[in-house]
Formats: structure tokens, C-alpha cells, sequence
């Protein structure tokens, strides 16, 4: 009996440790993601940009960003 309770919030703790982590995370997630749109997306373009601030030989956009980053 002693050991069902154990285990039980044992089980409880790391329940709600990972439920906090997880909402860590997502903010986080959330945060790259906002960064990634405002600051490499070019939406007249609907493409991502190699890099933020290109030099003049370089490709305007990436090919790789939607299969691979994304």
C-alpha cells in the first residue's frame, strides 16, 4: 500500500515537472519561430533568406530552409 502511494506521486511529480517544462518550451518554440518569420521570411516572395543581410553575389533565398530548418 505504502509503495502504490510512492510510486503514485512519484509518477505525480514528474508529471507535472514535464507539463511545466513543456509549456517552456513552447514558449520558446513560439519565440524562435516569431523571429524566424519577421526576420528571415519574405513574404512577397513566400521564400527565407540565406542569410539576414546578403552581399550582392549571393543567392536572394535558400533552397534548403523549407525542407530542411522548417
Amino acid at each position: 500500500m505504502i509503495k502504490n502511494r510512492i510510486l503514485c506521486l512519484v509518477l505525480a511529480f514528474f508529471t507535472c515537472h514535464f507539463l511545466v517544462a513543456q509549456g517552456k518550451y513552447y514558449k520558446e518554440m513560439k519565440q524562435l519561430q516569431t523571429a524566424i518569420q519577421k526576420k528571415i521570411y519574405d513574404s512577397s516572395a513566400g521564400y527565407y533568406k540565406d542569410v539576414v543581410s546578403s552581399k550582392p553575389n549571393d543567392n536572394p533565398y535558400s533552397y534548403l530552409w523549407p525542407i530542411c530548418a522548417m
